[in-house]
């Protein structure tokens, strides 16, 4: 699609991006959005009083959302600084 970038360009199933246009600073922003998010729930479970109360299901959503989250974080991060890259042209 013309004017899209996939968030995931080796993943020919990617439905996830942002147009192709995007400013580096706004995608370095949505990078560190999602880094902080990552790391509010590293905080979280980590001042857990005991992570053997949390459902196993729970656990392991909380583990995939951290590495969904950190994955886009570093293909937004790498946006911008394509972004950045492309601007200095």
């Amino acid at each position: 699609m013309d004017g899209f970038t996939p968030l995931h360009s080796s993943d020919p199933l990617c439905v996830i991006g942002y147009p192709s246009n995007t400013a580096a600073p706004d995608l370095y922003d949505a990078a560190t959005h999602r880094h902080s998010a990552v790391l509010g729930v590293l905080c979280l479970l980590s001042t857990a009083p005991d992570l053997n109360e949390l459902s196993t299901s729970n656990l392991q959503n909380c583990i995939q959302a951290i590495r969904i989250l950190s994955e886009d974080a570093a293909a937004l991060y790498a946006g911008a600084w394509q972004a950045l890259q492309n601007e200095r042209r």
